[in-house]
């Protein structure tokens, strides 16, 4: 599996399984009762990564904001070295963190069988979008 930012891929990842277990009441101790959860999620922020272009120096994601990614083939993150860059590798990945929390909020499913990505590709673009436009805001920032 390629990853194009493996900052936005992880907050994903997270924003989505914690968005599905909130509110409910965790007291299973075994790790492998979630493991369906997990895989959905995995599913879903591969899904979300992919929609995504690489987030490096020369095509940041939106164009005019900071960059997250090293190079266009691995989705390293950058080293903070500036405040623009530093600022930008802890501001995007939260705003998708909590994009992605709020889409999957209490969305408990049937993890079996699991739901193809083809099925989170109209989600995945509002997302896309309401991240974007509010990265692009007057309100933030990182160039």
């Amino acid at each position: 599996m390629a990853i194009n930012n493996i900052l936005l891929y992880n907050a994903a990842l997270s924003g989505y399984i914690s968005g599905q277990l909130a509110g409910s009441y965790q007291i299973d101790p075994t790790q492998a009762d979630y493991a369906g959860n997990v895989s959905q999620a995995v599913i879903f922020a591969t899904a979300m990564d992919a929609a995504i272009a690489p987030d490096i120096a020369a095509t940041p994601q939106p164009a005019t904001t900071g960059p997250i990614s090293t190079t266009s083939t691995n989705g390293i993150a950058i080293p903070p070295t500036t405040a623009a860059i530093t600022e930008a590798i802890i501001v995007k990945p939260q705003l998708l963190q909590a994009l992605c929390f709020g889409f999957s909020f209490q969305r408990y499913q049937q993890t079996t069988p699991a739901v193809p990505a083809a099925n989170f590709t109209v989600a995945i673009a509002a997302i896309k979008a309401i991240y974007f436009q509010t990265l692009l805001s007057a309100s933030y920032s990182a160039t």
